[in-house]
């Protein structure tokens, strides 16, 4: 199904996914990083799937194109942001400087206005399991230095929260994703 429903959204330009809310969108790629379909259909939703979605999310972010597209980033609520950030990640999206222009922003799976989604995180309102995949999603998408900003209040929130947890695969999770974060702060 998961496959059916993002090659209808890919299809003919991505007009379909234009159309989208933003929580479907979200779910959707959610949906694509956690599917267990191998081969063709694997490469369909990495390959042309994320490419559609990335120059949709774009072109909505985009304050010269937003008004084309039917997507009202403002009404995701900060954990369907953070899924999109991770799933994004998770396909193969990296962060791109707006000023880099848009056809290599499509064409490369990257996203040039990861700063709009991070800004409307209202890190407070995260759980662990949440901050983990933001933390694991801004890795993935090769996070800048601009971007650490958010990470302060991340790493804050994720202090106040992990006395409380009792899960094992979390807390290796989220010790996983700040593994990370320390390495690439070393390069």
């Amino acid at each position: 199904l998961t496959r059916v429903a993002i090659r209808l959204l890919s299809s003919k330009n991505a007009r379909l996914m234009k159309e989208c809310s933003i929580h479907d969108i979200a779910r959707l790629c959610e949906a694509a990083v956690l599917s267990e379909v191998d081969g063709h259909g694997r490469e369909l939703m990495i390959g042309l799937f994320a490419r559609q979605a990335v120059g949709v999310l774009n072109g909505a972010l985009d304050e010269q194109t937003r008004n084309e597209y039917s997507i009202n980033i403002d009404s995701a609520t900060s954990s369907e942001i953070v899924t999109l950030i991770w799933a994004l990640g998770e396909l193969g999206v990296r962060r791109s400087p707006a000023e880099e222009g848009k056809q290599l922003a499509n064409k490369k799976l990257h996203l040039q206005f990861l700063d709009s989604l991070l800004s409307k995180v209202e890190v407070e309102s995260l759980n662990l399991s949440a901050l983990q995949r933001l933390i694991r999603g801004m890795v993935l998408m090769k996070l800048s230095e601009s971007d650490q900003t958010i990470l302060l209040p991340v790493l804050k929130r994720v202090t106040a929260l992990i006395s409380e947890t009792t899960s094992a695969n979390v807390l290796c999770s989220l010790a996983e994703s700040v593994g990370v974060l320390k390495e690439l702060e070393g390069k």
